[in-house]
């Protein structure tokens, strides 16, 4: 087994290089910069830009991988809207284009993210990999997910590669190490927000568990289709707030949107007004699919996976 990473330098890329090496998997990175990935004699580093198609097929012919995990996504807000599209859209497009004309890669893995469904007041209770997407457009990270998911379904693939969609929840663990996070911002705050009467559920995955769950889909020769990769449990707001000892103010839906409107006008690279809707109703996606195939078993709960990681990051002195 040949398993190339894109995205390598990145939080997930990091978590699934390291993981497939203990495996005893050969690994390939692919990002723009080498990051501290690992010195495994079995990891090989190669730079190249998704953007760069050229690139991108050499490096597929040179290293001749049997895997592709797809992980290269940009996020940060000092890129354009124009680049963010370069990159996680065109970028996405040219790797599959590749995988596909790379005889030796039979099977290619996309990282997409529970976020497509969309914050919904219908959503059901736990939600199945055949619901519709509904992200709203200007919610670019999740529309741009959405509009990858929708090329790679669209895609004529050789009848030989195999494409597995991995829609991943809220990852947490301790090899996050960006200083600006949703958790820092949590174990901060003077109190916790919860909008409307709602206990407010959010589902975490442990990194330790996103990267088992990755090896199952991996190990699988004959897996393709969408698969929900997240655990069977929800953390509540009022449960962290409870361990933090922290207040919980409550707000109502209808001051929300409007605060997002200011906020995307002071702040419009961090904020968009869509992005309230994600405050108010939960994601919840149900594991069934993937726990049903490999008898799987979590070993962190979105709570247990959400204070191991605040705790990890108190400890290195990143809160």
């Amino acid at each position: 087994m040949r398993i190339l990473v894109t995205g390598s330098s990145g939080y997930l890329g990091r978590v699934f290089c390291r993981h497939f090496l203990t495996q005893g998997a050969e690994v390939i990175g692919v990002s723009r910069s080498e990051g501290d990935v690992s010195d495994h004699p079995a990891y090989r580093f190669r730079s190249c830009d998704v953007r760069d198609k050229e690139g991108l097929q050499r490096i597929f012919t040179e290293t001749r991988p049997t895997h592709v995990l797809h992980a290269a996504y940009l996020m940060s807000p000092r890129f354009t809207l124009e680049q963010l599209h370069e990159v996680n859209v065109v970028g996405s497009r040219n790797v599959l284009e590749v995988s596909n004309a790379t005889p030796s890669v039979k099977q290619m893995l996309l990282v997409s993210s529970t976020s497509t469904y969309g914050a919904r007041p219908d959503n059901p209770e736990w939600i199945p990999e055949s619901h519709p997407l509904r992200a709203p457009e200007d919610y670019y990270y999740a529309a741009f997910k959405m509009a990858i998911e929708a090329e790679y379904q669209a895609f004529r693939r050789r009848p030989d590669l195999r494409l597995v969609i991995a829609r991943v929840c809220w990852v947490v663990g301790p090899s996050y190490t960006r200083a600006r996070s949703v958790m820092r911002y949590v174990a901060r705050a003077p109190f916790l927000p919860q909008v409307g009467e709602d206990d407010y559920r959010v589902q975490c995955i442990h990194e330790a568990d996103l990267a088992e769950a990755f090896a199952y889909l991996v190990a699988d020769e004959e897996l393709e289709g969408v698969f929900n990769v997240a655990p069977d449990t929800v953390a509540t707001m009022s449960r962290i707030a409870n361990r933090l000892d922290k207040r919980v103010v409550r707000i109502s839906h209808r001051y929300i949107r409007p605060l997002f409107r200011v906020l995307a006008w002071v702040r419009p690279k961090f904020f968009t007004p869509a992005q309230s809707d994600y405050l108010v109703f939960p994601i919840v996606a149900s594991p069934e699919k993937l726990v049903d195939r490999f008898d799987h078993q979590w070993s962190y709960s979105s709570e247990e996976a959400f204070f191991d990681a605040l705790a990890i990051r108190r400890q290195r002195g990143h809160l």
